[in-house]
């Protein structure tokens, strides 16, 4: 399933994917989104650019892999072969290659994904996060 807005020409240069392939060429609301992402083996994000996105927190909150862009803000929330993999933006070939490792290595893929839901589960742990809070209050 490829999710994703934009003229098949001018983003995958193709006139149409294949016949096992659904393309959703419109946004995906959360609820949606959540129910492609409990059904996926991974989640492949290649970005050309970020700024932000909570897919990511999503796809570790379903115990799922992620592959993602070196791009914006995704490093910071993916750490290359510990929670997800990294590859550079627009290298066809790396990301080919991280698709294919990963759906032939079910352990692999299985342990990235759970490395994010434990990555997810620390630096979104709301205590933790009203802690830090409550420290920067005390401190002014």
């Amino acid at each position: 399933v490829v999710i994703a807005k934009g003229s098949l020409d001018k983003v995958y240069s193709i006139k149409r994917f294949p016949s096992n392939f659904e393309h959703i060429n419109t946004y995906v609301p959360d609820r949606e989104l959540a129910e492609y992402i409990k059904r996926s083996k991974l989640v492949v994000l290649p970005y050309r650019d970020a700024c932000g996105t909570q897919v990511i927190q999503s796809v570790f909150a379903y115990k799922k892999t992620v592959i993602v862009s070196n791009v914006g803000c995704f490093p910071e929330y993916v750490k290359d072969g510990i929670t997800g993999i990294i590859v550079p933006p627009e290298d066809v070939l790396a990301l080919t290659d991280a698709i294919d490792g990963l759906l032939c290595d079910d352990k692999l893929r299985c342990q990235l994904g759970y490395n994010g839901y434990l990555s997810l589960k620390n630096l979104f742990d709301n205590k933790k996060i009203n802690d830090q809070i409550v420290s920067i209050f005390k401190e002014i």
